[in-house]
């Protein structure tokens, strides 16, 4: 048998190039709000420079901390909510972060498959070596 290749492809879903913008909010572990002012101050906002079923890669201006758990509000064009889905940080640096889709429900997964299967044909769709 063969060694594993580290650069080998790992995802099972090609990523779209899209740019889509969204929002986020790093929960924390103790799962402590005071209020919803407070809450609303640690929103964040961005945009997608890829994404698929299973993640997506954002801009970033800063790495999102290894040990928490970021929920996002992804807005697609044409749709009348946010997506929502809690994440798993694979990589983060100053510049962006590689996401894995963790928790992400049936419904708005039927709609990320809608928008990529119409944004597909019309935008490159890739494979890289990093992570989702």
């Amino acid at each position: 048998m063969g060694k594993n290749n580290p650069f080998m492809e790992k995802r099972i879903f090609p990523r779209t190039l899209v740019k889509v913008p969204v929002k986020y909010r790093l929960v924390e572990s103790r799962v402590k709000v005071e209020s919803l002012i407070e809450w609303q101050k640690k929103e964040r906002h961005t945009q997608t420079i890829d994404i698929s079923l299973c993640g997506m890669s954002l801009a970033m201006d800063r790495p999102l901390p290894a040990d928490s758990i970021p929920r996002f509000d992804i807005f697609l064009p044409n749709q009348t909510k946010a997506l929502t889905v809690y994440v798993k940080v694979v990589w983060s640096n100053k510049t962006g972060a590689g996401l894995r889709f963790i928790m992400i429900k049936n419904e708005d997964t039927k709609a990320l498959k809608d928008f990529l299967d119409k944004a597909a044909p019309e935008q490159e769709t890739f494979s890289s070596s990093k992570n989702p």
